[in-house]
């Protein structure tokens, strides 16, 4: 799970709180990297606009799905969460909003097979199975 937390005042959002589940360390310490920077671009009068630019598809090794769209990193997971706020909030009608991308882990026989990403060897689209990512062209695996 990621929870991403946007808060607003009379000039609109102010800030940005990111919480990842268990995980810890490094991934978490980007995480809130990227949520205090975000905050201070806000409260320094950074349009909105601009910093879902800059962390809009940022890219790392394990893109993930959640609801059908691509999440191609951690970062571009807030972008994405940045701009649903300025859609819902399209009639400038500000007001705090909570974001939980739920990202549960189902049981293997409800898990789909779903394309994300091409093969490094083959250059074939490789595919989520099992919970690893795998080339049915030429075997490759990355678990």
């Amino acid at each position: 799970h990621m929870y991403v937390t946007i808060n607003t005042d009379s000039h609109g959002p102010c800030e940005v709180f990111v919480q990842m589940g268990k995980v810890g360390g490094c991934a978490s310490a980007q995480l809130e990297a990227i949520a205090r920077l975000s905050s201070l671009a806000l409260r320094s009068s950074i349009r909105i606009e601009a910093i879902i630019r800059q962390l809009k598809g940022i890219r790392c090794q394990s893109p993930m799905w959640h609801k059908g769209k691509m999440i191609t990193s951690c970062g571009d997971a807030v972008g994405q969460a940045l701009e649903n706020f300025l859609s819902m909030h399209a009639n400038n009608e500000l007001k705090d909003i909570h974001i939980v991308s739920d990202t549960d882990i189902p049981k293997q026989s409800e898990m789909p097979k779903t394309k994300v990403a091409t093969c490094p060897d083959c250059g074939s689209s490789i595919e989520h199975l099992e919970g690893c990512l795998k080339c049915p062209s030429c075997g490759w695996s990355k678990c």
